[in-house]
């Protein structure tokens, strides 16, 4: 059953790109269209990726109220990096059989034509990817390291009131 839908998604993939190609809606595309599809596209995907971000680690003034804190619990910093990846990421497997099942009617052209944003998508999802990937791993770095001081201030700040407490215990049995 999976190599069905597999097989089929791969199907409209390749006859989207073909029916691009074929149709002439690539080369009737004038420059500016282009250039705008690209530029809308790039903001359409890190606008997505800062939504999931914020909806997977909302501030902590947010979370930090007691009715509050059912609601916007924050996500592991791996988590989220993972919302961040799988969130905005649409894929031509959803996006051309939606299209195509919207205009059914029209003619061929006009559906390559329109195919065309959501094939630049795809490519344009996996190169921005490319710089998130820089960016998160060392917001990673950040968020583990400044946790780990933390980790270790409270582990310090505990065992300091151990000793006191033993202190003042054996101040009282001496006296």
């Amino acid at each position: 059953m999976l190599l069905l839908v597999w097989n089929r998604l791969l199907t409209y993939t390749r006859s989207t790109f073909s029916s691009c190609f074929a149709t002439g809606a690539l080369q009737s595309l004038s420059a500016q269209s282009v250039v705008f599809v690209v530029l809308f596209n790039i903001a359409l995907y890190i606008f997505l990726t800062l939504i999931c971000f914020l909806g997977s680690r909302p501030p902590r003034i947010l979370s930090s109220r007691k009715w509050s804190e059912p609601m916007f619990k924050r996500m592991s910093p791996e988590e989220t990096i993972a919302v961040c990846f799988c969130g905005p990421a649409k894929s031509t497997a959803l996006g051309i059989p939606l299209l195509y099942a919207m205009w059914q009617p029209i003619d061929l052209f006009t559906k390559a034509k329109t195919s065309v944003p959501v094939l630049l998508y795809t490519t344009e999802q996996i190169c921005v990817a490319h710089f998130f990937v820089q960016i998160f791993r060392r917001w990673h770095a950040r968020v583990v390291e400044k946790e780990h001081v933390e980790y270790a201030g409270d582990a310090e700040a505990g065992m300091t009131e151990v000793a006191r407490e033993n202190h003042i215990t054996c101040d009282n049995a001496t006296i």
